[in-house]
């Protein structure tokens, strides 16, 4: 049985995002990008948490929310560290 939505039926998902996204005017954008069945999307912060994800990844993870939390705190060890490290990397390149 796949997670619950992360936003309940009836409600504007936008309204639930967090206001740093809100603010990056990707409401819009992550509407569609919400209900691409195949299509992974997150964003993160400057320390590599999420600050969203979309409805195929927490379905595939199985939670109902990644808020707050780094990959290494959701993904299995194997694939967690790496894909903190590959954060990381990116987030210290940007700087």
């Amino acid at each position: 049985m796949p997670a619950p939505s992360a936003f309940p039926t009836g409600t504007k998902r936008h309204q639930a995002l967090p206001e740093a996204v809100r603010r990056l005017g990707l409401d819009a954008l992550l509407d569609v990008l919400d209900y691409l069945p195949d299509t992974v999307v997150f964003v993160k912060d400057a320390q590599g948490r999420y600050l969203y994800a979309n409805r195929t990844l927490l379905e595939r993870l199985g939670r109902p929310s990644v808020a707050g939390l780094r990959a290494d705190e959701v993904f299995p060890a194997s694939l967690g560290a790496a894909y903190t490290q590959q954060d990381t990397a990116v987030l210290g390149a940007a700087r």
